[in-house]
């Protein structure tokens, strides 16, 4: 991915997908071979691949998608689709700080449908919005549940950027709320940097308006994508994912120990909490915990479980349960990211490639250079 071009004060991320198809092999008119060049130009966006040459199977897989996105709008009154709660772990007690909801399709013809194919349907085919409203409604139902029974569960929720740019969520939001009775502060809903980047007013607006009720924000998968300093200073953000993928090698990988310990510090500087994704041994716990990261989620605590499996983890696991909400730290003030070091305190500015990496491999120079962490 290129720089973000900057128009009227904003940022915007532009990328580029081909699609190729040959003649005579893939088709000898200039209709079919537009069609065979616009599919594969689908399974390059889809692969995240600059360019992909037509090879006959993309129309299976059309098929295939336009097959799963009939069936989509009946999965949720036919309860094909049900949510898994996987637990997140808090450093300092050891407790369960609030659970991340993932969606699973069971579609009868095919089995489990991954999230990675059925969202893209909902969102492609106008279907987000119910599927988000259905999964915000059973998720939060959910944590009143837990509630009643005296365990203080927050719910993390991801939201794609369709919902993001929706100018009508948050009324949506505030009426599940109002109507399950429960408060605003026990729902995260975790948004993506491209997310953020690709409609930046918008995505502000949608924020901002549900901050104000309460609902808290995470950066979810932070590091894989570009996302410029200056909107995570100006978003109320209330804390960031650090991505699995570099979570995975820290104990071996010192370019991904380094990313990994960097984005903790910021985390701290920016008044923010940390949580790392993909923690799936107790040495990485560990570690994580020496760089004073606020929270962990991975197999090593407990997979994504359905609800029932979850209530019999939490009967067994060693990991106690919050029966109150206890505060790690509130979304940080303009007023303390312009703070002065502390004395004693020595502020180290990174290489831009360490900065670049930590924003996905690519990224402004410009403000990569005026990046600094303490470290």
């Amino acid at each position: 991915m290129l720089p973000p071009y900057t128009v009227d004060g904003q940022n915007l991320a532009v990328g580029s997908s081909i699609g190729i198809a040959v003649a005579p092999t893939h088709g000898t008119d200039s209709s079919s071979l537009l069609r065979h060049a616009d599919l594969a130009r689908l399974s390059a966006k889809q692969g995240g691949r600059k360019y992909f040459v037509y090879s006959g199977e993309e129309s299976d897989k059309t098929a295939h998608r336009l097959a799963l996105a009939g069936d989509l709008r009946s999965a949720i009154p036919e309860n094909q689709i049900a949510l898994h709660y996987q637990p997140k772990i808090g450093m300092g007690d050891d407790a369960v700080c609030g659970v991340e909801v993932l969606s699973r399709w069971n579609h009868p013809e095919h089995g489990m449908v991954p999230p990675d194919t059925f969202i893209p349907i909902a969102e492609q085919t106008g279907f987000i919005d119910p599927l988000t409203r259905w999964l915000l409604e059973e998720a939060m139902a959910q944590h009143k549940t837990w509630r009643s029974a005296g365990y203080h569960i927050p719910v993390a929720v991801n939201i794609s950027a369709i919902t993001l740019h929706n100018s009508h969520f948050p009324e949506v939001v505030a009426e599940i709320l109002t109507r399950l009775d429960v408060s605003a502060t026990e729902l995260v809903l975790e948004i993506t940097e491209s997310a953020i980047m690709s409609d930046v007013a918008q995505a502000a607006r949608t924020v901002n308006a549900l901050t104000d009720m309460g609902v808290q924000f995470s950066i979810d998968d932070f590091g894989t994508g570009y996302t410029s300093f200056s909107y995570i200073g100006k978003l109320p953000i209330r804390e960031i994912k650090v991505d699995k993928s570099f979570v995975f090698n820290m104990l071996t990988v010192n370019e991904d120990a380094v990313i990994v310990r960097t984005i903790v510090e910021m985390g701290k500087i920016l008044g923010v909490n940390v949580v790392a994704e993909g923690v799936e041994d107790e040495e990485t716990w560990h570690a994580l915990n020496a760089l004073g990261c606020t929270c962990c989620q991975g197999y090593f605590f407990g997979k994504p479980m359905s609800v029932v499996d979850f209530d019999a983890w939490l009967e067994k696991a060693e990991w106690p349960v919050r029966a109150e909400p206890r505060i790690i730290s509130t979304p940080r003030s303009p007023a303390r990211l312009r703070s002065p070091a502390k004395p004693g305190r020595r502020l180290k500015r990174l290489p831009t490639t360490f900065v670049v990496k930590l924003l996905g491999r690519i990224g402004d120079r410009r403000e990569a250079r005026r990046c600094a962490v303490r470290l």
